[in-house]
């Protein structure tokens, strides 16, 4: 009983001291520093080195309609390096893994009809400017738009999205 009592306090430390430096579990600030906001992030493997890094986004009260701000984290051991920020929309981010590279996939609506379609790459580390094209997917949209976007994001990953009690952070799948 003794012995699966200290597994379970060393398991437990060892999850605290993980998190400890996980900007994610930290409350957001609100609008003018009152009270808390929520946040969207995604949890991959997005440098393909077997660890979970992070995609944290702004609070949601600097979204507008084509998304906000994201940082990207990668874990380096027991912590967390901030790496760059990307612009994205929770509900349309992407990865595809190359050799020594990946792509993050966004899509950035300009209007219902129209956006750009883009990546950064991630690569020794580094996270490139974002290299997009203008598309036009959706309702009023084009063939070419539409098939682009379906093949980006259909395996697209799914964003989690911060509720906030008494300056404890849980995190939910948001689809």
């Amino acid at each position: 009983m003794l012995k699966k009592l200290l597994q379970f306090t060393l398991l437990a430390v060892a999850s605290i001291v993980r998190s400890a430096d996980d900007p994610s579990l930290i409350p957001a600030s609100g609008l003018d520093g009152a009270g808390t906001s929520e946040r969207y992030r995604f949890i991959a493997d997005f440098d393909s080195d077997g660890d979970d890094d992070l995609l944290l986004s702004l609070p949601l009260y600097t979204f507008g309609n084509s998304g906000s701000f994201f940082t990207l984290y990668l874990r380096e051991e027991e912590s967390l390096a901030e790496i760059g920020t990307i612009t994205a929309h929770p509900k349309a981010v992407s990865i595809e893994k190359l050799w020594r590279k990946t792509r993050i996939w966004v899509y950035l609506r300009g209007s219902s009809s129209s956006g750009v379609i883009g990546y950064y790459v991630l690569e020794n580390g580094k996270l490139s400017e974002l290299n997009s094209i203008e598309i036009n997917p959706g309702d009023g949209g084009t063939p070419i738009g539409n098939s682009i976007t379906g093949v980006v994001f259909s395996d697209r990953l799914i964003a989690e999205r911060s509720t906030t009690k008494d300056g404890v952070v849980k995190w939910s799948e948001w689809k």
